[in-house]
């Protein structure tokens, strides 16, 4: 059962979903999208969501009419899955920081050499 801790209740579905499928194979699928919001006491739109985050991150894949199966395994823990998540972000920001402190050193040389005529 989702609990309010002020992580999104998609969040903790997949933080639940990714435990749980430590302990499945491959090939294995998942409880239907009505069986898992009765089980976690949310609505279909947040089992939706956390489906799509769990595809998003590789581990499950959904064939129409058939259900949502494991794709691949999940590392040791959930938050190690959004930690890379989190890292990759991390740096991706980082990039575009040092990007943008050029394009505005280039800007104020620009600014710079026009005052000057």
């Amino acid at each position: 059962m989702v609990q309010w801790t002020g992580v999104p209740a998609f969040r903790q579905v997949v933080d639940s979903l990714v435990d749980r499928m430590r302990a499945m194979t491959v090939g294995d699928l998942l409880p239907s999208h009505a069986q898992l919001a009765a089980e976690f006491g949310v609505s279909p739109t947040v089992v939706r969501r956390a489906l799509e985050e769990l595809r998003s991150l590789g581990l499950i894949v959904g064939h129409q009419g058939k259900g949502s199966f494991v794709k691949a395994l999940p590392g040791p823990r959930g938050d190690e899955v959004r930690g890379d998540r989190e890292r990759a972000l991390e740096s991706l920001v980082d990039a575009l920081r040092e990007q943008v402190r050029s394009l505005i050193e280039r800007l104020d040389a620009v600014e710079r050499a026009l005052a000057g005529r």
